[in-house]
């Protein structure tokens, strides 16, 4: 690994989703360090998610994700925590094990114990970050073939761990302690720690793009249940609904089709939404994505559910139109051809109003003539 590239890699927290989960988490953990024994359980629920947004980041450069990780609502599931609270307990049993080494063996047997420690804590979030199954964190040969995989690049992951491990000593211990708010110490580190998982993703990119077929970190996509596509459905949801209610509609509908464009299946989000939005009545809306799936579905030659998606918009907005002309012509003629000449001539009452002065007028005309006959 380059130096420069390096150095891209340390500065890559330096971006706004990180900076303000840097403060957000720095804050409250220092709220609960403030409040002792009764905010233990908010310092553990922002490590779990500062640990978690760490594995997503490391998972975003690796795999090169686009755009910056950024922790959703989603990820702040407890059920979503399983791999950051195994990454947080190997992090206290290593602690436990220092302390108890010095108790037992003195300083140098708690250095020792301590760097061995240090050594194999990238190795853990890496095997973290890759694995479908928490439990598998604590696969110690796994950090062993991680190890050697990276090689010389993972000695310079060791050096940045110990100079966060140094500068954490120095902030929260040392003199600054008394001159510094505890959450900028705490901010510092996190920082740090952030800049060592960006470095530890970097490294697996580049062995990863070095040497493809010899990794021992085999992302695992984990397959995507219909709870979990409705529930992603629903909070997208959420978003539309809050922004479209605010008067925000623009806004709502580039996040709509956002949702739309970044799905493997549009047309199924679309119809999907389509049936939701139909309960809200909210025409406008509802018009909208129907003008948007109609002419997918027409692509396709599903034209039954074509028909059936202009009915039941209609039902809903009795002024509901194709975008175009010509759109509204090729349905015409499809819900002709299968047999719902109510609905043709229901698009082709309004035409003029809505296309005025059209080219396409005249085969208007000889359409409205056909379906009369």
């Amino acid at each position: 690994m380059q130096l420069r590239a390096t150095l891209g890699y340390l500065a890559y927290p330096a971006n706004g989703a990180s900076l303000i989960l840097i403060a957000l988490t720095s804050i409250l953990i220092s709220v609960g360090w403030w409040a002792r024994i009764f905010g233990a359980p908010l310092m553990i629920i922002m490590l779990t998610w500062f640990l978690k947004y760490g594995l997503v980041m490391v998972e975003h450069i690796a795999w090169q994700v686009e755009g910056k990780p950024v922790l959703s609502v989603e990820m702040l599931n407890p059920v979503e925590q399983k791999k950051s609270f195994v990454l947080l307990i190997v992090v206290v049993v290593f602690s436990f094990m220092i302390v108890g080494a010095r108790s037992l063996l003195g300083n140098v047997g708690g250095t020792i114990v301590g760097l061995a420690a240090v050594a194999l804590l990238p190795a853990a979030v890496a095997v973290q970050t890759v694995s479908d199954c928490a439990r598998r964190g604590f696969n110690v040969r796994a950090w062993i073939a991680v190890i050697r995989w990276l090689r010389f690049d993972y000695a310079r992951l060791l050096v940045g761990i110990v100079i966060v491990w140094l500068l954490a000593i120095v902030l929260l211990l040392g003199p600054p302690s008394e001159m510094l708010p505890l959450f900028i110490r705490v901010a510092i580190v996190m920082f740090g720690w952030l800049s060592v998982l960006a470095l530890l993703g970097g490294a697996i990119l580049e062995r990863r793009l070095a040497d493809p077929d010899d990794t021992p970190l085999e992302k695992v996509e984990r397959e995507v249940s219909p709870e979990d596509t409705e529930r992603r459905r629903e909070h997208q949801l959420d978003s539309i609904y809050g922004e479209w209610r605010s008067g925000a509609q623009k806004n709502a509908w580039l996040t709509l089709m956002r949702f739309v464009e970044g799905s493997n299946d549009p047309i199924g989000e679309l119809r999907w939404l389509h049936e939701r939005v139909l309960r809200w009545h909210q025409p406008t809306l509802s018009t909208r994505i129907a003008q948007e799936l109609v002419p997918r579905l027409l692509t396709v030659s599903r034209y039954g559910e074509a028909i059936a998606t202009t009915r039941r918009q209609l039902q809903e907005d009795s002024d509901y139109h194709p975008s175009t002309a010509d759109e509204t012509l090729r349905m015409v003629r499809v819900a002709r051809d299968g047999g719902d000449r109510s609905t043709a001539r229901t698009l082709l009452r309004n035409f003029p109003r809505f296309f005025p002065g059209d080219p396409l007028q005249p085969v208007a005309d000889d359409l409205v003539r056909d379906l009369e006959g």
